[in-house]
């Protein structure tokens, strides 16, 4: 008998048979069909939700050395994301809080150090938040933006007495150091409070202790702590806003 005549024969006998044999015998053929099928419907499902559930960052940055606790941190994102009309399923503000350098001159500074490197080199990172010893080092090397030139000068004017200072034509001696190999220590850096005092002042931080909602809300327990904006960033417009939220910041 012919292949052709024995399947029409087959599947005649098979609408005269029983449910369960119809469903024994769809599972002896189709089984593997079943669970390919099923596997691409999870695997589509399961790659859609996680690209639906990212959440496009409003801004992303450090702080480091920081004691945040969740519920406060949260608490702050979500009355910047409320005022300023961010969808809070679709947007988020993410600091990473967990970054230490302290008094540790090993493996844990090394690490912050790599870390923070690689988010600017990679173009991910907006602010980094920084006790003053090591803030001046990321300054003078010319890591953070020139506040006065990218932000109007009403958001200055908020934090009138509170900008970090770096003197130009010190922070051009200590990257020409850092990029031939040479030694920093002995390059005396000038009070960051006092532009009168510099040759060339820019600002190019901001003092969050002078707002005690926002350090407590960050963990930090005394200043001054300073703010700095990555030069390479690419979210000037709610970075602006982020400050201004900042300088007038009180928990409920």
């Amino acid at each position: 008998m012919a292949v052709m005549d024995e399947f029409k024969e087959e599947r005649e006998s098979l609408k005269k048979a029983p449910f369960k044999k119809k469903i024994e015998y769809f599972w002896m053929y189709y089984k593997w069909y079943v669970v390919c099928g099923i596997a691409v419907i999870l695997l589509v499902y399961f790659t859609a939700t996680g690209i639906l559930g990212t959440k496009d960052d409003v801004i992303n940055g450090v702080a480091v050395d920081a004691k945040a606790t969740d519920s406060m941190l949260k608490e702050l994102y979500s009355a910047f994301l409320t005022e300023y009309g961010y969808d809070e399923k679709k947007e988020q503000v993410y600091f990473h809080c967990n970054l230490h350098m302290g008094d540790n001159l090993g493996a844990t500074m090394q690490q912050t150090n790599e870390y923070i490197s690689a988010q600017m080199f990679g173009n991910a990172l907006d602010i980094c938040i920084m006790k003053p010893q090591f803030f001046s080092s990321y300054a003078y090397d010319c890591n953070f933006l020139d506040l006065s030139v990218y932000f109007d000068e009403e958001v200055l004017d908020l934090f009138e007495g509170h900008i970090y200072y770096v003197d130009l034509p010190i922070a051009e001696t200590y990257v020409e150091r850092l990029n031939n190999n040479l030694p920093v220590d002995d390059i005396v850096i000038p009070d960051p409070t006092k532009p009168e005092l510099m040759k060339d002042p820019h600002p190019v931080g901001i003092d969050i202790s002078a707002f005690p909602d926002v350090m407590e809300a960050f963990g930090y327990e005394e200043g001054p702590i300073y703010l700095g904006v990555v030069k390479n960033t690419k979210r000037l417009d709610s970075i602006e806003k982020f400050l201004v939220f900042l300088s007038s910041y009180e928990r409920n």
